[in-house]
């Protein structure tokens, strides 16, 4: 039973809005296995491939490799279907991952950052949140390791060290001029799809940012000026990024880690069947003492919408009650219906129709609460502009 996404449903195709869904309203299934670090990765994974890697956009040419050396990338593309069979089949998968990957760490901010998904994920161009760098004085290229990309990609704005440090600053310092093992080299942006900002609140409350002014990011966009003397780079434009996810991540205390996602206008995103294990509605991006990993995504173009108007949570659609009595319901149902056949009744082409139309018709109703915009042909994913990957400069 193949439970990949991308072999249930057309996702360059019809069945797009469907695998978006799927992505951001289905969490892992969890079982006894609970490991909060590795189920917050997994669901930052699905919002940036539902946000970013599907659609018609500019196709990924190394999922494929990347995906053979590190489980985590094709798990993240499970169903997580709430049928009991696909349940079984998807914890056995989870089993093998975590088995797989042992050794890499447990916590979010360990396992995030480790060398498996350095080198397998954030390192790869479209994700390099700078270029090459080069050499001030020969104007050579500087050569990293995939770690070293990765972790240069990673905004650091620690309010608790600097209680008037502003969100701008943190880019700014990040391109032009920089030192970079003891050499002055050249940071020029790379217009990333995807931005990771590790975040630490002012201890003062009267200093600390609330959601509206994290919700929104912007990046430089450079261009190259040439002279008959010599070749520069100026600012053209911002690009805007919007916040897709949040992970307050395990601190000196141990606390849980928690995971919270957002749609491109501002809203918080509630899953299908959320897992108390690695979601909790109680806690704020405001709370000190704590370290937080902020995703952020390229924000569309002609998105005009402001952000600020939704809450930092959102109210749950169902009660926890509520919920429990549905599952209760459906469960009654399903064997009532079975009750009077003597054999199951196969799975078949129309029966799968069926479902799909109906899988459809639901997806298309969330798009409508959402108020989403009829969708664009020239994005790589649902309601995106992701900018095709920078090539790295060879001149």
């Amino acid at each position: 039973m193949n439970q990949d996404i991308r072999r249930r449903y057309n996702i360059r195709g019809p069945d797009v809005t469907i695998a978006a869904d799927i992505l951001r309203r289905r969490y892992p299934t969890v079982g006894e296995q609970a490991m909060p670090g590795f189920d917050c990765l997994v669901v930052v994974l699905r919002s940036i491939y539902s946000n970013m890697m599907i659609g018609n956009g500019t196709p990924i040419d190394w999922s494929a490799a990347a995906e053979e050396k590190n489980p985590i990338l094709g798990y993240a593309w499970s169903l997580f279907d709430s049928d009991e069979k696909e349940k079984e089949v998807s914890l056995k998968r989870r089993s093998a991952v975590l088995q797989a990957i042992s050794g890499h760490g447990t916590s979010f901010g360990v396992l995030c950052t480790s060398a498996l998904m350095n080198e397998t994920f954030w390192s790869q161009d479209i994700f390099r949140l700078s270029r090459n760098l080069r050499c001030i004085g020969t104007g050579q290229i500087v050569e990293r390791s995939a770690d070293e990309i990765a972790r240069a990609s990673i905004l650091e704005f620690d309010h608790a060290m600097n209680p008037n440090l502003t969100l701008g600053e943190v880019v700014n310092r990040s391109f032009g001029v920089i030192s970079f093992n003891g050499q002055d080299v050249a940071s020029i942006p790379n217009n990333p799809w995807i931005v990771r900002l590790l975040y630490r609140p002012a201890l003062n409350a009267s200093k600390r940012l609330d959601i509206n002014g994290l919700k929104t990011l912007y990046l430089p966009v450079w261009e190259q000026v040439m002279s008959e003397a010599d070749a520069c780079y100026h600012e053209v434009r911002k690009e805007a990024y919007f916040l897709l996810a949040v992970v307050r991540m395990q601190g000196d205390d141990f606390q849980p880690e928690y995971v919270r996602t957002y749609n491109r206008y501002g809203a918080n995103i509630l899953a299908e069947y959320e897992q108390e294990a690695f979601v909790d509605h109680k806690w704020s991006i405001k709370d000190s003492p704590g370290s937080y990993m902020l995703v952020y995504g390229v924000k569309p173009g002609n998105d005009l919408e402001d952000p600020r108007r939704f809450p930092e949570v959102a109210a749950p659609m169902l009660s926890a009650e509520d919920a429990r009595l549905r599952t209760l319901v459906q469960q009654d149902l399903k064997q009532c219906l079975q009750s009077g056949r003597n054999e199951p009744v196969p799975a078949n082409n129309k029966a799968k129709n069926q479902k799909r139309a109906k899988q459809r018709k639901r997806a298309q109703a969330a798009k409508n609460e959402e108020q989403l915009p009829e969708q664009r042909q020239d994005v790589a994913g649902p309601g995106t502009t992701a900018p095709p990957p920078s090539k790295p400069d060879e001149s």
